[in-house]
């Protein structure tokens, strides 16, 4: 779940489409210029490596940079596509092994969130069984009661 906080009050967006990390590098280095500028910033962080960026928002400018794909910005953006600043025959060595390490990260994520759907669901039998033994009127009471002894507003 993404919020679209940045792009819509931006007045221009560009999109970073990631290869190989290299997205969070460039947010990375906007950031640092950033603060060396003293410029007034926000920053969204991956929500899977927290030491990573994926969004950074430039707020008096109201220039936003999202790693993102195309599909999830509904507002008018232009695109920076980071394949073209790799050097792609240097890499060839490594290709199969980031190739396999990104498959079986999908499939760890993709795993994670079946987990977390099933997390929820058993979530939803238990507050419905909560639910259906809840005096809701009684707690009510209590709760107020006992917040007005907490706090002094009337006497015991």
């Amino acid at each position: 779940v993404g919020l679209d906080t940045y792009p819509a009050r931006a007045a221009r967006v560009f999109l970073i489409r990631d290869c190989r990390g290299s997205g969070c590098e460039l947010l990375g280095e906007l950031y640092r210029l950033s603060m060396e500028k003293r410029l007034r910033v926000r920053i969204s962080r991956d929500p899977i490596e927290p030491d990573l960026l994926d969004g950074l928002f430039l707020t008096e400018s109201r220039v936003a940079f999202l790693i993102a794909r195309e599909e999830e910005c509904i507002y008018p953006h232009q695109r920076i596509c980071m394949r073209r600043f790799l050097d792609a025959s240097a890499m060839r060595e490594l290709r199969e092994t980031l190739n396999h390490d990104e498959r079986m990260c999908r499939a760890m994520l993709g795993s994670a969130i079946e987990e977390l759907a099933a997390v929820r669901e058993t979530h939803f039998k238990l507050e419905a069984i909560y639910a259906d033994t809840m005096d809701f009127p009684k707690k009510e009471a209590f709760t107020k009661k006992f917040c007005n002894q907490l706090f002094h507003l009337q006497n015991p």
